[in-house]
This record gives C-alpha cells, structure tokens and sequence, in this order.
C-alpha cells in the first residue's frame, strides 16, 4: 500500500512536471511566432 501510494505520488509529479515544461516550450514558440510575425511585418 505505501509503495502504491508512493508510486502514485512520483508519477503524479512526473506528469506535473512535463505540463511545466511544455507549458514553458509552449510560451516560448509563441513568443518566437510573435516575434517573427512582427519582422515580416515591418520589413
């Protein structure tokens, strides 16, 4: 039951962890796509 729960609990942060991170590339290749549109904008 203890090895269960903490299964559990190292699994639930494992995917806690992988949203932060692809929150964070997700912000980043959007912040790129702005800044790329806003170049060919003003060339």
């Amino acid at each position: 039951m203890f090895t269960r729960n903490f299964f559990f609990r190292i699994a639930f942060m494992n995917v806690q962890l992988s949203l932060f991170v692809f929150h964070i590339l997700l912000q980043g290749i959007v912040t790129c796509n702005d800044s790329w549109v806003n170049r060919m904008q003003q060339v």
